[in-house]
């Protein structure tokens, strides 16, 4: 910092003449400043008579000087760290938290230690984006494109990357936990120490290839496909640690595992628990609708003939992947989300009941969309969804459209969400 030079005065120098040296001064800020300010120094107490006593005072003035000198001001600070690259030169940090991202273009962007936790982008694009230490917890990047991007030392705690393209990224050293990676391309993605749940990488075991053309470095070898006890070890929500057999140099699996006190049933249990593991569910939600006439008509062919008392209900269900649910359709009223998905199966029935015609109705339909989502999914994914989650999203299904079929009126909505236990 560029200042005035300030001479300590001589012994013996008068007191009037200790004023005059002692005037009002002007000392200029750093060169990002484009103020200065002024520094006033106050003379020493009219009191002081001896030349000892007007040196010491000089001197202390002197030392006061360094002591009040002023800093830039806040502004001309704010201008420097935005032109070096935000706080400390570390990239913008720009704040997006709880943001509404769908489809907006950050390509190519330097977004290093930016915050997106609970940031809906969907469909967003990455592609070759600077995001290194971002937050992404608890966002919704389904079908985002972070094609070539930089997400290492990254945090995507309870994020959902259902479909998103990270062909080509650098995911070094971060952090997946109770993340879905369901339908995500991950060819040549670089997964060097990053913390990914057991059950994701497994999955993406199946599928996982290609080479990342920045860091040289196997997609595949990344994830550790292929070492059952490297998915223990590297993942965070594993809560479990099941024995492993050693087998010695020339010795044979029983001697092993005898001397170590492990027997066959526990080596069984350790396979078991990678071959017989549930995948997790993709989040999504089954959509419905149900109508009801207060009368059944009798048909010959399409012709109605005739019409007695009861009951006819019809029930339409479909299940959207939380990836598919874009603006659009969450504007959408409740009653015609079904009708606008593309994969919807209805069940018409009839009967004297009315409770009784829409629970069947609707257990019918509930089943059957259940049923053909899970198997498109599956193919898609290579999850499954276990028996008792099934039935127990039926029964919800069930539940929920039977009690809409019975309320007054000729046509309701519902939905029945299912998200990855947290």
């Amino acid at each position: 910092m560029a200042s005035q030079i300030v001479k300590t005065p001589a012994v013996g120098t008068p007191l009037t003449q200790l004023r005059q040296n002692f005037q009002p001064c002007r000392i200029s800020s750093s060169q990002h400043s484009r103020e200065s300010c002024a520094c006033r120094l106050s003379a020493a107490r009219a009191e002081i008579t001896t030349t000892d006593k007007a040196f010491t005072g000089a001197a202390a003035a002197f030392l006061s000087l360094g002591l009040f000198a002023c800093q830039p001001a806040s502004a001309d600070l704010n201008r420097f760290e935005a032109a070096a690259g935000g706080e400390f030169g570390v990239g913008t940090a720009a704040q997006f938290g709880e943001a509404e991202l769908r489809g907006k273009d950050f390509s190519g962007q330097d977004l290093r230690r930016s915050n997106f936790t609970s940031a809906d982008a969907r469909n967003a694009s990455f592609k070759g984006a600077k995001l290194q230490g971002a937050y992404f917890i608890k966002a919704v990047t389904a079908n985002a494109n972070f094609e070539d991007a930089d997400l290492s030392d990254v945090l995507f705690d309870r994020a959902v990357l259902n479909g998103a393209n990270l062909k080509n990224a650098n995911l070094s050293r971060t952090i997946f936990t109770r993340t879905d990676f369901g339908g995500a391309n991950i060819t040549g993605a670089d997964f060097t120490n990053a913390l990914v749940d057991k059950s994701q990488q497994i999955a993406m075991c199946r599928y996982a290839d290609g080479v990342n053309a920045e860091t040289g470095v196997d997609t595949r070898t990344s994830l550790g496909c292929g070492s059952r006890r490297k998915f223990r070890e590297a993942s965070p929500s594993s809560s479990e640690d099941l024995p492993v057999a050693r087998i010695a140099p020339g010795s044979s699996l029983a001697e092993s595992t005898s001397s170590q006190n492990t027997t066959c049933s526990q080596l069984d249990l350790a396979e078991a628990s990678f071959s017989d593991q549930n995948d997790p569910v993709n989040p999504f939600t089954l959509f419905g609708n149900t109508r009801k006439k207060f009368l059944i008509e009798i048909l010959e062919g399409t012709k109605v003939i005739s019409r007695k008392k009861g009951f006819t209900t019809t029930t339409c269900v479909s299940g959207v992947a939380i990836g598919q649910q874009t603006k659009q359709f969450d504007n959408l009223p409740e009653s015609a989300k079904t009708d606008a998905a593309d994969n919807q199966l209805c069940s018409k029935r009839t009967g004297p009941d009315l409770q009784l015609t829409c629970n069947a109705s609707c257990a019918q339909a509930c089943t059957a969309a259940l049923n053909e989502y899970a198997d498109r999914d599956s193919r898609l994914t290579g999850y499954s969804i276990d028996g008792k989650t099934k039935d127990k999203l039926s029964k919800s299904c069930t539940k929920q459209c039977t009690y809409e079929c019975a309320k007054p009126g000729d046509k309701y909505g519902f939905a029945i969400p299912y998200r990855a236990r947290e």
